[in-house]
């Protein structure tokens, strides 16, 4: 039997997918393990491009953190209010689902609110594009409605717009 030829096409394409998955895995797993030692939020931020496509859906006005970022300013703003408005409890992360330029995490947390002193648990999921090294597409999907109810704002069902930053 004679090897296969594996610099035909789809051997080629093949070889360059799994290059790309390797790369935005390692991008991917840095950024992660930054927000696992309690890097700055400059630290963090500069995991992103700066013309980074941030965006958590949520009410805003009880959520402070949440909405559209733009540039890695408004990522490491992020990391001020979320790290001003969370204290992190319990984090468990599954491990970085990746293929070619793509990522998606899944995760549990329990987190307290500093404003209401509760605690709120979620799963969520962050989809993540990588381009150059750099995280270029960023989105945190979970039940923001819950982190509303339990900081307490009682016009949390309002549904108002995400804010721009």
């Amino acid at each position: 039997m004679t090897d296969p030829n594996l610099t035909a096409e789809p051997f080629t394409a093949d070889r360059t997918r799994l290059e790309e998955t390797r790369a935005t895995r390692q991008v991917v797993e840095r950024y992660l393990r930054l927000l696992g030692t309690g890097a700055t939020p400059a630290e963090l931020a500069a995991s992103f491009s700066e013309d980074v496509d941030w965006y958590i859906a949520g009410h805003v006005e009880a959520v402070p953190w949440l909405g559209r970022r733009h540039g890695r300013a408004g990522v490491a703003d992020f990391f001020r209010q979320f790290r001003e408005g969370v204290r992190q409890v319990r984090v468990h992360l599954e491990e970085p689902l990746v293929n070619g330029d793509r990522a998606v995490v899944l995760g549990s947390f329990d987190s307290l609110l500093t404003a209401s002193g509760r605690v709120v648990s979620s799963e969520g999921a962050v989809v993540m594009t990588v381009r150059d090294g750099l995280i270029v597409h960023y989105r945190v999907l979970e039940d923001s409605y819950a982190v509303a109810q339990t900081i307490g704002d009682s016009s949390a069902a309002s549904g108002s717009p995400a804010r721009d930053t």
